[in-house]
């Protein structure tokens, strides 16, 4: 079965039939794994990824027009096998593609629902004492499928992205405390209206500024699902969107 361990991201492949239903999990300590019964056994999907690295899954992507390619973010410094890796074949063979931006600290991948080339990561602020530097936080992109990658939001703690599916310049970014600075603090949900060049609160309503994760609605763009630490979810509602 699949591995007792916290499931960072949980995926199902809408083009499996019903009565094997495909699902695709990442298992924290374990790695990537498939389920082709709808979850009453599970395989694992490690292939070729480094051992270490393997363990820290923090996000999966699965194509939408091909079932056998996957995106995956793995935590650690590159030198430990940390960054984000690509399979074209279900997983049997995996290929790192971030050689020149490094992500110790990744927390999250999302696709823009209209073009799975152009990918978002969710990156916290580490600083690695052995060498004496600091890897930057915030939120990045790639349009090349996760080959080259430029910051859009220069932050200490972003946790999550979403994109809108009515429009790929609607970006939103989950901010939380970092643990380790109390200088670094939450500012809730930032959101973007041009691509990410500038950036607003988007905070009325919330309770909690410690957001873990957002998602826009696939049926209803105007809908913002989102839950916060102190174990609360929340809704919001855009009628400018479309």
């Amino acid at each position: 079965g699949l591995p007792n361990g916290q499931v960072k991201a949980l995926l199902l492949d809408p083009t499996s039939p019903a009565e094997a239903r495909r699902l695709l999990a990442t298992s924290r300590g374990h790695g990537v794994y498939e389920s082709t019964d709808g979850g009453l056994s599970w395989r694992s999907l490690n292939g070729n990824l480094p051992t270490e690295a393997a363990r820290s899954p923090r996000g999966l992507l699965l194509d939408p027009a091909d079932a056998a390619h996957l995106v995956l973010a793995l935590a650690g410094k590159p030198e430990e096998g940390g960054g984000v890796y690509e399979t074209r074949d279900g997983g049997k063979t995996w290929q790192r593609l971030n050689a020149d931006t490094p992500f110790p600290d990744i927390w999250g991948l999302t696709a823009d629902p209209r073009d799975f080339a152009t990918v978002y990561a969710a990156v916290r602020f580490y600083y690695d004492h052995d060498e004496e530097r600091g890897y930057p936080g915030g939120a990045f992109r790639s349009t090349d499928g996760g080959r080259t990658w430029s910051m859009i939001l220069d932050y200490h703690y972003v946790e999550a992205v979403a994109v809108s599916p009515a429009d790929s310049r609607v970006i939103y970014a989950a901010t939380n405390d970092h643990p380790f600075h109390d200088d670094y603090v939450a500012e809730g949900i930032l959101r973007s209206e041009d691509a990410g060049l500038t950036w607003r609160h988007e905070n009325s309503g919330l309770s909690h500024l410690n957001v873990n994760c957002l998602a826009v609605s696939p049926h209803d763009p105007s809908a913002l699902y989102v839950g916060t630490g102190g174990n609360s979810a929340f809704v919001g509602r855009d009628q400018g969107v479309q």
